[in-house]
C-alpha cells in the first residue's frame, strides 16, 4: 500500500534519530532499528519509500546525512535508486558526484 509523503518523512526522520542515538552501525543493529521503527508506528513500507523519502529529507535539509543510514541503504538499493532516478547523461553525472561524495567520509 502507498504511503502518504508525511508518513514517510516521519519514518524515516525517527528512523534515522533512532540510528544516531543508539549507534547503529551493522546491518544486523539497522534491520532491528527499521523494524523497531515499523513497529512503533504500526507501519511496513517499501525499500523504495524509505529510500525516496531519505533522499527528500536530506535534499531538504530537514535531517543531516547520516552516513551509517546511507550505508546501509545502499544494501537496500539508495546507489541504484540515485542513478535510476536520472535520466540525462548531465544527471547520470550529478548522481556519480552524488555517490563519490557519500563514500569519501
Amino acid at each position: 500500500r502507498e504511503r502518504s509523503e508525511e508518513e514517510m518523512d516521519t519514518f524515516v526522520e525517527e528512523l534515522t534519530d533512532f540510528c544516531t542515538r543508539n549507534g547503529v552501525q551493522s546491518k544486523k543493529s539497522f534491520d532491528r532499528a527499521v523494524w523497531t521503527i515499523r513497529n512503533k508506528m504500526k507501519l511496513s513500507p517499501s525499500k523504495r519509500q524509505m529510500v525516496d523519502a531519505y533522499l527528500r529529507l536530506t535534499e531538504a535539509k530537514r535531517i543531516p546525512h547520516n552516513p551509517t543510514v546511507e550505508h546501509q541503504m545502499v544494501g537496500k538499493g539508495l546507489g541504484k535508486e540515485i542513478v535510476e532516478e536520472t535520466q540525462t547523461a548531465q544527471d547520470r553525472d550529478a548522481a556519480t558526484e552524488i555517490l563519490a561524495d557519500m563514500y569519501q567520509d
